[in-house]
């Protein structure tokens, strides 16, 4: 998804549905008390350089007790954000938590300088309800050399072609009714 220049020009392209589901979010979010907090600790020898250089992104959405109610961990590239993984605790799915944290910290990351925020691993609506958008990438497997890993990833290969063709040839789904 591409990043404009500032929080607000990035709500207001996303579609009306979307961009109220957000700031209702947002909003029960800041009522709550509840904050973005970007980890800036070393959690490991092996991350610490890169969360020192600020290439890796571990954000949390804390409550007012300092429970972490979601968490979105991701990688800076220059002016990319790569979302690698992020969950949310399901007790409080009905309080949005996981739109609020994304909400807010792509807020955060605007003013950083980022310019785009890649949600990786594939197409589906709720990346574009964000604005996302598909684009071509490859995916490279090295098997190990038993015939059947050798298998599984022919078989993977051929269900991926599959899918493809498919969706070229498959006339685009109404939107569902209000």
């Amino acid at each position: 998804a591409p990043l404009p220049d500032s929080f607000d020009a990035y709500l207001a392209g996303l579609k009306p549905r979307m961009r109220s589901k957000v700031r209702s979010a947002l909003r029960a979010a800041e009522q709550r008390g509840a904050k973005l907090a970007w980890c800036a600790r070393e959690v490991g020898v092996e991350s610490a350089p890169a969360l020192a250089r600020g290439e890796l992104c571990c954000a949390r959405l804390l409550e007012p007790d300092g429970a972490v109610s979601a968490t979105q961990l991701g990688q800076r590239i220059g002016a990319c954000y790569y979302q690698i993984q992020e969950g949310f605790d399901p007790a409080r799915e009905d309080e949005r938590v996981g739109t609020a944290l994304r909400g807010l910290a792509v807020a955060e990351l605007i003013v950083r300088g980022v310019r785009t925020y890649d949600f990786m691993a594939g197409d589906s609506q709720h990346k574009r309800d964000w604005g996302g958008a598909p684009r071509p990438c490859t995916t490279l497997a090295f098997p190990l050399p038993k015939w059947r890993a050798r298998l599984a990833y022919g078989l993977r290969a051929r269900v991926e072609r599959w899918r493809s063709a498919r969706e070229r040839t498959l006339p685009a789904a109404a939107p569902p009714a209000d």
